[in-house]
């Protein structure tokens, strides 16, 4: 497994030109992180990666369970292996995506209220634990159909909890998100009049001052290519326009949740990312 990774990361940083600065990858309750692969990847000589690994900490248990303490025996020795094996800065999300997964019912143990007391109860028990290396990362899907609901904004746990603020959409996976990168994806709606105004709009006034990332990211073959080439070339003019996005995960994958984002090495799609990849924007030394 470690080799598949580490030949996919290079391969990828091959076909973009530059070196990955964040490498994301999951970890289930039970799977203590950084894992020894992960800290190969982090610490290849040479080359200067953070990770961002997300963390699912249930285990089986609800959200409101494990915010009640069910599940504090392991979080306590996820935080003990954190301090013994690795001492590097990483992020670290709790649960991704947690949108459609709610459910809206008084004691269902997955409310959106939960989901907040959930992650502000791992964040608690790691910083008593002494674990001080971990940037923790709240990360929703920044869409318009589930970030509109009426408990959207219980999902929050609060600005004491979260360093990072990230959403993972993603550009054409169908004609009306490939247009163009602002309008499409970081600001992804689907009418003028709509309620959510788009993840960074929404972000930058309800929680200003927070660094912004797209922790998934990617262009869908699902258009054709000629869309597709022409979303990616938007992407680069654009960015001087959101200060706040600090962070850009490209998901180089075949076999995405709705079809294929990855790069094919000397396609055209590749050739615009290298150029995004390669631009002074990401020509700086990551902390």
């Amino acid at each position: 497994m470690l080799k598949d990774r580490q030949q996919g990361l290079k391969a990828f940083e091959q076909t973009t030109g530059a070196p990955a600065d964040i490498y994301h990858t999951y970890r289930f309750l039970g799977n203590l992180f950084p894992s020894p692969q992960d800290v190969a990847i982090a610490t290849e000589p040479g080359h200067h990666r953070l990770l961002l690994i997300d963390y699912v900490p249930e285990g089986g248990r609800s959200w409101a369970q494990v915010a009640a303490g069910a599940n504090d025996a392991v979080l306590d020795q996820e935080a003990a292996y954190i301090k013994g094996h690795y001492t590097q800065n990483f992020f670290m999300s709790i649960h991704h995506e947690p949108e459609d997964e709610v459910r809206d019912t008084a004691g269902s143990g997955y409310t959106a209220s939960d989901f907040a007391a959930m992650f502000r109860h791992v964040v608690q028990r790691f910083r008593a634990d002494g674990v001080t290396n971990v940037i923790y990362v709240w990360n929703i899907m920044g869409l318009q159909a589930p970030d509109t609901k009426p408990w959207f904004g219980q999902l929050y746990p609060g600005d004491a909890y979260v360093d990072w603020v990230a959403a993972d959409p993603y550009g054409c996976y169908n004609a009306k998100v490939c247009n163009d990168f602002i309008g499409s994806t970081i600001n992804q709606r689907f009418s003028p009049n709509a309620p959510w105004p788009g993840f960074y709009n929404w972000a930058v006034k309800a929680h200003p001052g927070k660094p912004l990332m797209l922790a998934e990211w990617g262009a869908y073959t699902n258009t054709g290519e000629t869309a597709r080439v022409a979303y990616l070339k938007t992407v680069l003019p654009e960015l001087p326009q959101l200060p706040a996005l600090k962070a850009l995960v490209y998901w180089d994958s075949k076999d995405s949740r709705m079809g294929d984002v990855h790069l094919v090495p000397g396609s055209a799609a590749a050739a615009a990312v290298r150029q995004l990849a390669t631009s002074s924007l990401f020509a700086q030394a990551v902390p």
